[in-house]
């Protein structure tokens, strides 16, 4: 039976020091929102809180010690602009969003605060080789037996890759470990794979 977790979001977001870049960030994001459809338009700032606390999860797994990152699938930038923040120095960080409007309003909002990403207009599947990461992360992107082989091959040796689901499919040849978590109570438990390379 995988480990449950439970914490509350502002701990977390007190824990890496994140609240006030979010603030910015939420800001910026949703007047871009009105272009360019990057997040719901009913999000709040409390729903950005929660969508950042669950992407800093892994970090209380695996601590912050990256210095390599890749995201697939980033959108308006759950989870890589929370794990950025909260990272803080990263050597370099490849950020795929294959929607055009959407990677370039995704680099805008990572200059805005700072941060130095390369933001890949691509599928991330059909991109081919890429500089293998540390930490390897997908969220809201179907786990696909294709796409899990590809994300571990972006891998370092003793890289980790992340996805805010539980495999739905047999994945006994791989090493990896699910948790279960709830930031509130009355949110229903989600599950948090954790694959090492």
């Amino acid at each position: 039976m995988p480990q449950h977790y439970t914490y509350s979001i502002p701990s977390l977001l007190d824990k890496y020091h994140v609240g006030d870049p979010l603030g910015r960030f939420f800001d910026r994001l949703m007047a871009l929102n009105r272009q360019i459809n990057l997040v719901s338009r009913e999000t709040s700032r409390a729903n950005l809180d929660r969508l950042a606390a669950e992407s800093l999860l892994p970090l209380e797994i695996l601590g912050t010690e990256f210095r390599t990152y890749l995201d697939i699938g980033s959108g308006g930038g759950f989870p890589a602009v929370p794990l950025m923040l909260a990272i803080g120095r990263l050597e370099s960080a490849v950020l795929f969003e294959r929607t055009r409007k959407k990677a370039r309003a995704l680099q805008g909002l990572l200059e805005d605060l700072g941060l130095a990403a390369q933001v890949l207009d691509r599928n991330f599947e059909d991109h081919g080789p890429v500089a293998p990461a540390e930490l390897v992360t997908l969220r809201l992107v179907k786990l696909t037996p294709r796409l899990l082989d590809a994300a571990l091959q972006a891998c370092c040796p003793g890289g980790k890759f992340v996805c805010w689901s539980a495999p739905g499919f047999d994945c006994t040849d791989y090493s990896f470990e699910t948790v279960q978590y709830a930031l509130t109570e009355d949110q229903a438990v989600k599950s948090l794979t954790i694959f090492a390379k």
